[in-house]
This record gives C-alpha cells, sequence and structure tokens, in this order.
C-alpha cells in the first residue's frame, strides 16, 4: 500500500490526502467538522476517530480501501462507549460508507450496523444527512436526524434525497488540489 501524504487543509495537517478530501466534501455540503479531535479510552483500546460532525453527533473514520473486521469492530466499541453514531467511509468521497447506530426504543434497544447509506440534502432547508438504506427496524428515533420512523424526511418535514449538491460534494472533494498548502 502506499504511503499517506500528509496534507495541509484550512490549517489543519491531515494524516492523508484522502482524509483531506473527506473535508472537502463536508466543507461542500456545509456540514460542521472537527479533525481528529478527541481521543478515547475504549474497553478495546485508545481510538483516535478521523473527524467528529457535531451537528449530527457522530463520529467518521476514514479508509483508503474497504474496512476489516477489526475497524469495524473498533467503530462499534467506540459508538456504545460514547453513546454515538458512526461511520467507516472508504476510497473516494462516495465510493463506500459503513454506519453503526447504536438505537434507542421502548424495549431496550440496541445497535445496528448498516452496510449501505447514502449521503442526502434536504432541499428545503439545505441540511445534508446520512441516511441508512434498506433499513429493518421500526419506531427508531436516529440521533443524528431527528427523523422518526422515516428516514426519507428531514425534521422540516421536507423529503431528503441524494441530489445535485451531494453529486457536487463528491466531485469538489476528487478534484481538489491541494498544492501550496492550504489551497483546496
Amino acid at each position: 500500500m502506499a504511503q499517506a501524504i500528509q496534507t495541509l487543509y484550512k490549517g489543519y495537517r491531515f494524516r492523508s490526502r484522502l482524509e483531506a478530501r473527506y473535508a472537502v466534501f463536508f466543507d461542500n455540503l456545509r456540514i460542521k467538522w472537527r479533525y481528529e479531535a478527541e481521543g478515547y479510552v475504549l474497553k478495546s483500546g485508545a481510538y483516535l476517530p478521523d473527524f467528529h460532525l457535531p451537528d449530527l453527533d457522530f463520529h467518521v473514520e476514514i479508509k483508503p480501501v474497504v474496512p476489516t473486521a477489526q475497524e469495524v469492530h473498533k467503530l462499534i466499541s467506540l459508538c456504545y462507549d460514547v453513546n454515538s453514531i458512526g461511520c467507516l467511509m472508504y476510497g473516494d468521497p462516495g465510493e463506500g460508507v459503513l454506519m453503526y447506530c447504536d438505537e434507542v426504543t421502548d424495549s431496550g434497544g440496541g445497535g445496528y450496523l448498516h452496510r449501505k447509506a447514502k449521503w442526502s440534502t434536504c432541499k428545503n432547508c439545505g441540511k445534508s444527512y446520512l441516511v441508512p438504506l434498506r433499513h429493518k427496524m421500526r419506531d427508531v428515533q436516529f440521533y443524528y436526524c431527528d427523523f422518526h420512523t422515516n428516514y426519507n424526511f428531514c425534521a422540516c418535514g421536507n423529503r431528503v434525497d441524494t441530489s445535485v449538491y451531494v453529486d457536487e460534494a463528491y466531485t469538489a472533494a476528487k478534484s481538489a488540489r491541494f498544492e501550496h498548502g492550504e489551497k483546496g
């Protein structure tokens, strides 16, 4: 595997160009992010997630290829220990997402690993969400989106969908150039 290239973007020194591309992606969707904001001591060991998305209240780990079972387990441990949503995004922006939801229901809840999820944007208010695809559980409140039982609608009541905004954000992230320090 090729060695990662440290990359400057918006005053942050990312460990890899791929992580910087995801920061560009989040910026284009107007999602606030914090890079390596807080480390955690889990039962499974120390963990420093790549991003925290404070408005969505979840953690993001970036990987160049499909994550291993051990990497998935580490993210699940983080979500469980800090009561958070988490996702592993791999490859270039738009290539792959695994999302773990530590869901809460009246019957006690539990967690669920979504093998597929998509970024969507509300066409009315412009808020972006990570929406699980083919979800099997009902009556679940997701912390990150204020949806209740229907993952296709924004908290403002309008439909969210993969849109031109998401496609443009993918394109911007993939085509970002980081020459001369902080240009992106």
